[in-house]
């Protein structure tokens, strides 16, 4: 700390304690200046000094100045907790933050988040899942967001690391419901799924993912979570056949090169899985590298197909039936358009994405443009066409429309070509 700063903080312990003396007789003030003495000490990062404040305020205030007296526990617990790193006396610190004023929720909800924090940080998942759900379920209803997000993601993280799946999962599907941030709500509930499949329900958790999939369809990264989910849910129970059928819609949802090299390498495997022998899985992975004019970018010869053109995708009743229900719920918007566009490929219908695809790049703000041009061409023309070689067609039609880059048009609309296929 600079000679400056240094000086500042003292010049302001001084009015504190000038304020702590003068108001000798008038409690609450005193405690307020003490209480302010407790966070400069804090903010300058003298620690035990700040803690000796805060008890200062604890003796004073007792029970008759119990807001007083919770919030210097409070204050306390979070010193133990966040600079000295003791969790053990930041536990015993928060506990009686509520036996000071049982009525201020926000201090108990802060509290029982902090203890929960520590015992996670204490490995005791269990225990800190303990008071995530107690200041959930009782202090959460008037809380600002930023109070009770963290606890609902540190509840998931609790519920996982304790493998406490019969309380924990309905908690999870509780907290779900409850959510309004649909991030935060699709992120729970594929962690809600998650959490099915690691405690052995795994039909369920397969049900589950494809329920994520239906509603929350505008998280394109959760759509091939929970698909890859699926994919390997099928591996664990030795099915390769419905494992390809799901690697086929896994791959026609990769949505960017990380996740298409992923779902390539996932196709293959499962392709190899069902046949015993490489073939096609070499078959598949050339077509993905040359397209089908092969390496000579030339028709004719020996050009590679697309093994994966052959196989379909999943479509069990209950399936479908999920899918349709997400569908049926998105709105007239470019967010629904692109939801459905989403959803109709995980249905196995690819060309009427490309409409869809289409209406969401009409609507959508100057924002959302370069998003909604590369998911036309990468995930919807990919679906459509099996590989994503000799897109440059569709990207200049994007860009420059009918009359071409060169200007000397007209071009034909390579977009419709694919859905009239």
């Amino acid at each position: 700390m600079s000679a400056g700063a240094s000086k500042k903080w003292d010049e302001a312990l001084k009015v504190y304690e000038r304020f702590a003396a003068n108001f000798e007789n008038d409690r609450k003030t005193r405690l307020e200046a003490l209480t302010a003495r407790g966070d400069t000490l804090r903010d300058a990062g003298r620690v035990e000094e700040s803690e000796a404040a805060y008890r200062k305020v604890v003796e004073i205030a007792g029970a008759e100045e119990p807001s007083l007296n919770a919030n210097a526990r409070l204050q306390i617990a979070y010193l133990y907790k966040d600079r000295v790193r003791d969790y053990e006396k930041a536990i015993a610190e928060f506990k009686e933050v509520e036996k000071a004023d049982p009525k201020d929720e926000s201090r108990v909800a802060a509290s029982l988040n902090g203890s929960g924090d520590c015992h996670l940080a204490l490995k005791r998942p269990k225990e800190a899942f303990a008071c995530y759900k107690r200041m959930l379920q009782e202090f959460s209803r008037n809380q600002p967001h930023w109070v009770v997000r963290p606890a609902k993601q540190n509840a998931v993280r609790a519920v996982m690391e304790a493998a406490n799946w019969d309380e924990g999962i309905p908690f999870l599907a509780e907290i779900e419901a409850s959510e309004g941030d649909y991030r935060l709500r699709a992120d729970l509930a594929i962690n809600h799924a998650h959490a099915l499949r690691q405690s052995g329900k795994k039909a369920e958790a397969r049900a589950d993912y494809v329920r994520c999939q239906a509603y929350y369809a505008s998280e394109a990264d959760y759509l091939y979570a929970c698909q890859k989910g699926v994919v390997e849910l099928w591996v664990e129970e030795g099915k390769a056949a419905e494992a390809l059928k799901a690697a086929k819609s896994l791959y026609d949802v990769a949505s960017n090169d990380r996740l298409l090299i992923e779902a390539c390498t996932i196709a293959a495997a499962q392709l190899k899985a069902v046949d015993g022998h490489l073939q096609r899985a070499n078959e598949f992975l050339k077509f993905q590298k040359f397209g089908p004019l092969g390496p000579d970018g030339k028709p004719g010869g020996d050009d590679p197909s697309n093994p994966l053109a052959e196989v379909s995708c999943d479509t069990d009743p209950a399936r479908l039936k999920l899918l349709q229900e997400g569908f049926d719920k998105t709105g007239d918007s470019d967010a629904g358009a692109r939801q459905r566009a989403y959803l109709l490929i995980l249905m196995g219908k690819p060309k009427e994405a490309l409409g869809q695809f289409r209406a969401q790049f009409a609507r959508c703000s100057e924002d959302g443009i370069q998003r909604a041009g590369a998911e036309w061409v990468v995930v919807g023309v990919k679906a459509v066409q099996g590989h994503v070689t000799e897109l440059k067609p569709f990207y200049e039609w994007l860009n420059y429309g009918p009359g071409g880059k060169d200007g000397k048009g007209p071009k034909d609309d390579p977009f419709k070509a694919l859905e009239g296929k």
